[in-house]
């Protein structure tokens, strides 16, 4: 079942009417999601990929990796979570509610995701585990990205290598139920103040990863910590409390939108000085204004199902398999792309479909409880 684009009818009822006459809700931000998800997906792959394709392929594998990585997806991921967790806290009003929502939004599919995970490697792959998958499987009850000891050698190396921006999401989450009050009173210069910290801690971090050599344990921390990324969640909340301001005036703006872009590409062709954790703090900052601001430029558009998330969580299990059994060698470079494409799609579609289910049951459940 592909996903389906509903368009926003004039319902009062769906409607967030700001003083400006600003609906926030009619935007396009599925679509940069499924955007940024799909970059996720081929990023990864072509990591892999690249080195086992010629000629055509290659060209295909390097092309494809240039335009998925322009944006940095994962930027684009936590700054439209910024964005609009920052809505849904408003609406919910309350920090217990919030959690609660939070919860299961993430966790039954992240622990559905592990027994899969782990059926995939031990039934489809015949890898036994060993005692290292305790503390594996523990860890992944809070979100903790980590290879049991087993699995190091498997496949990419890593058991689900895209893990790690759970735990950074959930960090980030309880961040703004602690803060959001405060950051609401905030004027536009208070604002710059707090995302010029964000820029500058993200800096640091950069210059930690320099000093210290590659894999040591502060680094694998920091990885995980919210510190070096918190500045692009925290531009989206920005972007939803001042949508009256900032959003109808700058970012609504085609010129504006243009100007972010255009800089973008100067700053890459030109490869100007850009430094910063994970992503240049300039090119990945403007990166966050960008995907804001292109779901209010495209036409509104909501697209279901939503299985952003699964993709997320699913796209590198599939990978694995693929790694594992040699497909990039065995196949034809086009056929194993699609063949990576299509497995992912349905197997994150049947994953929502699950996921759904136990999530509607546990809320139920929880009402229930009341």
């Amino acid at each position: 079942m592909p996903p389906k684009c509903v368009k926003y009818g004039r319902s009062r009822k769906m409607t967030r009417m700001s003083e400006t006459g600003f609906d926030y809700r009619k935007n396009a931000l599925d679509v940069i999601k499924y955007w940024a998800a799909f970059c996720v997906m081929y990023l990864h792959y072509t990591g892999y990929a690249r080195s086992h394709v010629s000629g055509a392929g290659s060209v295909f594998m390097s092309m494809l990796r240039s335009v998925v990585n322009f944006f940095p997806p994962v930027v684009i991921f936590i700054t439209v979570s910024g964005f609009l967790v920052s809505a849904s806290y408003e609406r919910t009003g309350s920090r217990r509610d919030f959690f609660r929502k939070r919860f299961l939004r993430l966790f039954p599919p992240l622990w559905i995701c592990t027994a899969v995970n782990l059926a995939v490697v031990t039934f489809i792959c015949g890898i036994r585990p060993d005692r290292s998958v305790i503390p594996w499987l523990v860890t992944q009850l809070v979100g903790f990205a980590n290879t049991p000891a087993y699995l190091k050698s498997f496949a990419t190396g890593s058991v689900n290598g895209a893990l790690w921006t759970v735990f950074v999401l959930l960090q980030l989450y309880v961040l703004l139920a602690f803060v959001y009050p405060y950051l609401k009173k905030l004027n536009i210069r208070g604002w710059l103040v707090i995302l010029g910290t964000g820029a500058a801690v993200n800096i640091l971090c950069y210059a930690v990863q320099l000093a210290l050599p590659e894999g040591h344990a502060v680094l694998r921390l920091l990885e995980r910590s919210l510190f070096p990324y918190a500045v692009w969640f925290l531009t989206g909340s920005f972007l939803y409390m001042k949508r009256d301001t900032v959003q109808v005036k700058l970012l609504r703006s085609p010129a504006a939108a243009a100007g972010i872009v255009i800089l973008m590409i100067v700053m890459r062709i030109f490869t100007l000085p850009d430094p910063g954790y994970y992503a240049g703090i300039i090119t990945a900052s403007l990166c966050s204004a960008a995907s804001i601001a292109a779901g209010y430029l495209l036409p509104p558009v909501r697209i279901r199902p939503d299985i952003t998330y699964e993709m997320f969580l699913y796209h590198w299990i599939v990978l694995n398999v693929i790694v594992h059994f040699e497909l990039m060698d065995r196949l034809h470079w086009a056929l194993c792309f699609i063949l990576y494409t299509l497995v992912t799609l349905a197997v994150s579609f049947a994953a929502w479909r699950f996921d759904t289910a136990v999530q509607e049951r546990l809320k139920r459940s929880v009402i229930k409880n009341r």
